[in-house]
């Protein structure tokens, strides 16, 4: 027990006691998020989004199979399949099933898109005439037959003009999400750290959908809940990050440190805590992906991505991009000193970043 508690002991020493140089290999550490992004911006232009009908327009379908317990996962992928079988019938394809609850009892939810060059009347007539009828005879009741009133419905319709609304909402709420922590960023901190949050936030919402599209993973309204998510929990650390930077400034220890020694340590500081917050949301977020029905996993597999690119942005790239962003600002302050003018804002970055160089003379022999 003890040689436990001792071990356990000696890697918390450890984790605390890590002195990283974040800043040694700045390009490649940039370099990394930028190769997935040019790789999702290709494939974009190549095969596009899996959108959902969120976004596309399509139809919701609920299915009480009769007398078949979908709870059991042989008979759900059986059912799955007979449902799919009849959408193929159409030219339609499914894009989603899950599992839901109504006054029926529980019911297999299907999604599908709409037919190719098919108008909204056309698809009612469709759906009512031949996809419903098909369905209730495909699990053998009759639609007539009152038991079986609304076994088969049609619960929802989403019209190619509501989608396009929707995914402009979406676009905004992500939008503003931005704006408004760049603003926090900003006052709380100054502009250098707002706009390197910035950056590091679109890097993970680019990385994100980047990987999503690379695992034709489908977009609608809960991926978009997804990313919002990630912006909040990932400028959570990158704050961490530069609130450590801004106590360690304040040393009479650290003056003449530069931004990328003080980067450093901040990063070293709080890798600890970072690791330890993010492995023990990433081990409920797992287990959810693990055990949680197909709706659930659709929020938690891009909640995972984003954690991860989260992690490394906060980690390795705003601490870059903060002390780049504060060497400019140096180097424009030094030539505006030349000309007898000073900034007050930066003229202490200036004294940190450009340390005159002292020559050490031997002492002469008596």
């Amino acid at each position: 027990m003890n040689s436990v508690k001792k071990n356990k002991t000696s890697f918390d020493e450890k984790l605390h006691s890590l002195k990283l140089n974040v800043t040694k290999r700045r390009l490649i550490w940039l370099l990394i998020p930028v190769a997935i992004i040019l790789v999702g911006v290709i494939l974009v232009s190549t095969i596009g989004f899996n959108l959902g009908i969120d976004f596309t327009g399509g139809t919701i379908i609920n299915v009480v199979p009769n007398e078949i317990d979908i709870s059991d996962s042989n008979n759900y992928q059986q059912v799955t399949n007979d449902i799919e079988a009849v959408l193929s019938e159409y030219g339609l394809k499914s894009t989603q099933f899950q599992i839901v609850e109504n006054d029926q009892g529980q019911a297999v939810s299907v999604r599908f898109q709409d037919k190719a060059g098919a108008d909204e009347k056309e698809m009612n007539v469709l759906i009512n005439d031949k996809i419903i009828p098909a369905l209730y005879e495909k699990f053998g009741m009759d639609k007539n037959d009152d038991r079986f009133a609304n076994y088969v419905q049609a619960s929802d319709r989403i019209g190619a003009t509501s989608s396009s609304e929707l995914l402009l909402k979406a676009l905004i709420a992500i939008m503003a999400s931005i704006v408004l922590i760049l603003i926090y960023i900003a006052i709380r901190f100054e502009v250098a750290s707002g706009l390197s949050a910035i950056v590091a936030l679109f890097s993970d919402v680019l990385v994100t959908c980047s990987i999503v599209l690379m695992c034709r993973i489908q977009i609608n309204t809960t991926f978009i809940a997804a990313l919002i998510t990630i912006i909040g929990y990932s400028i959570n650390n990158t704050i961490i990050i530069f609130d450590r930077v801004r106590e360690l400034r304040k040393l009479d220890e650290n003056k003449g440190k530069s931004n990328e020694e003080l980067a450093n340590m901040a990063v070293s500081q709080s890798f600890a805590r970072t690791l330890n917050t993010t492995i023990t949301t990433l081990v409920a977020v797992l287990l959810l992906a693990i055990i949680g029905v197909p709706s659930v996993r659709e929020f938690v597999i891009p909640i995972i991505i984003g954690l991860l690119s989260g992690v490394y942005s906060s980690l390795f790239l705003s601490p870059n991009l903060w002390a780049l962003m504060y060497r400019e600002r140096a180097k424009k302050n030094k030539g505006i000193k030349t000309k007898g003018k000073k900034d007050p804002k930066v003229q202490e970055d200036v004294e940190t970043e450009i340390q005159p160089e002292v020559e050490t003379t031997e002492p002469a022999e008596n």
